[in-house]
């Protein structure tokens, strides 16, 4: 299975290590797709949704639900754009942000104090000239999904996601600033109701793909056309 950055930035000489001598490989995100490994198949990780609970309440006030952003890397995750675009946008007093790295249970329950977390907004690996494409969401995307949050990301392998998943993804999808822009505006302008309705959405999504038995139920599909 390859799901990190040394397989992204060096897909060709880790290939001729390993196509040799499997007969499947997985892929953890959308972007590694098609970079040459024997047998691909796309497997996206789980999240235990029994340990983490939703929490639908309203962390915003009259003027917007609450926004915030904990980057794991602030150069993978695009933080200095997403702060940038928060506080052009006029959002500063509806956003809170860290680039402080906290304990995972830390980190789980600031993400929860919010209704919409901003994972990443980054299409090129630390922005690098002639860097690979990046733009695929990651754990954070699913524990923020988890805790019945609303997730806006990148993704890339949006259409190829929705062959193989489902086509009913509540994620806010933005992979151009256009779309950043205008995704974070309307959700600026939405009611209570209505952002915990996309809320509830978000949670069954990720209970119904993404939980331990979904991708395991995936899992063992995978091996089965293998052992045929």
């Amino acid at each position: 299975m390859h799901g990190g950055s040394k397989y992204r930035q060096n897909s060709s000489r880790i290939n001729k290590v390993f196509n040799p001598i499997v007969d499947m490989t997985l892929i953890q995100t959308g972007d590694m797709l098609g970079l040459g490994a024997k047998n691909e198949k796309w497997l996206l990780p789980p999240i235990n949704t029994n340990s983490i609970q939703p929490d639908y309440k309203f962390y915003g006030n009259k003027i917007s639900p609450l926004f915030a952003h904990y980057p794991s890397s602030i150069k993978e995750k695009g933080t200095s754009t997403i702060i940038k675009m928060l506080k052009k946008l006029g959002l500063s007093q509806n956003f809170k942000h860290s680039k402080v790295k906290v304990k995972w249970r830390n980190q789980i329950a600031r993400m929860n104090q919010c209704d919409v977390y901003i994972e990443m907004f980054n299409m090129e690996q630390d922005g690098r000239t002639g860097s690979k494409v990046y733009g695929s969401w990651g754990m954070s995307c699913l524990e923020a999904a988890a805790l019945g949050k609303i997730v806006i990301t990148n993704f890339l392998n949006i259409e190829r996601y929705k062959l193989e998943y489902t086509d009913d993804c509540p994620l806010i999808i933005c992979n151009t600033l256009k779309e950043f822009k205008a995704s974070v505006k309307r959700l600026s302008k939405m009611n209570k109701q209505q952002i915990t309705n996309l809320k509830k959405l978000t949670r069954k999504w990720v209970e119904d793909y993404h939980s331990y038995q979904a991708v395991g139920n995936r899992l063992k599909g995978f091996y089965n056309e293998v052992l045929k």
